[in-house]
């Protein structure tokens, strides 16, 4: 921890949302079908009812929802449905949210930070934006046409070096992996660990995939379902 930390402890918990991404599945194919920031909060509300419910000791806690990049839209309806339910819930059952937190939320910025490097072309750029901000559903076509001008450079970290598998891992340590998605796959013990079922879809480090599901904000960030 932090030396001036507000926090002596921290536990973390890890829940895959939507079903789909990373190794989560659902056990009915056609929720894949329905998958959108709506259904995320309806599904993550009903994970911290149960949640509470078995850990009841923090059911009076105080609740905060933070985070940031697409999590500024995840957040905001998750707390939304929170502030409903709890008009209609028993006192029991009441999520005590207390404040809400979130960061780097604004969908644009990525492609300005990409032009202002030039890695993507004024026409470009101007096609996400006017799309974006006009509600058309030509964002995809923009967006697919950014990540091929943009190539193979890392987003999170343009200016790191390319995948080298002959490099030693610890000596990438402290800087995004690059070589990553080549071998985070290839885990199997620590996956049986996790109990991961065999999906009908291979494991990819992040997937666009783009659908009439997806709501405009989604397709404005220029991810809707991510599995």
């Amino acid at each position: 921890m932090e030396t001036f930390s507000f926090l002596a402890v921290a536990n973390i918990l890890y829940v895959e949302s939507p079903a789909g991404v990373g190794f989560s599945y659902s056990n009915t194919t056609a929720d894949y079908d329905t998958t959108g920031d709506s259904r995320t909060a309806k599904d993550s509300y009903v994970f911290l009812i149960n949640w509470f419910s078995r850990f009841s000791r923090f059911k009076d806690s105080d609740f905060y929802i933070a985070g940031e990049s697409y999590a500024g839209f995840y957040i905001p309806e998750l707390a939304q449905l929170i502030v409903h339910k709890n008009l209609h819930a028993l006192p029991s059952s009441k999520i005590q949210l207390k404040g809400v937190m979130v960061s780097t939320t604004l969908p644009t910025r990525i492609y300005e930070y990409h032009l202002s490097h030039a890695l993507i072309s004024d026409s470009t750029y101007q096609g996400l934006i006017m799309n974006c901000v006009d509600l058309k559903f030509e964002f995809p076509k923009f967006a697919k046409k950014a990540t091929e001008e943009t190539g193979s450079i890392n987003m999170y970290d343009l200016y790191s070096d390319k995948c080298d598998l002959n490099s030693s891992i610890e000596s990438r340590r402290g800087v995004i992996d690059n070589c990553e998605k080549l071998y985070v796959n290839s885990y199997p013990k620590v996956q049986a660990i996790m109990h991961v079922k065999k999906t009908p879809y291979p494991w990819a480090l992040c997937r666009l995939v783009f659908s009439s599901m997806c709501n405009i904000h989604s397709l404005c960030f220029g991810v809707c379902v991510g599995y």
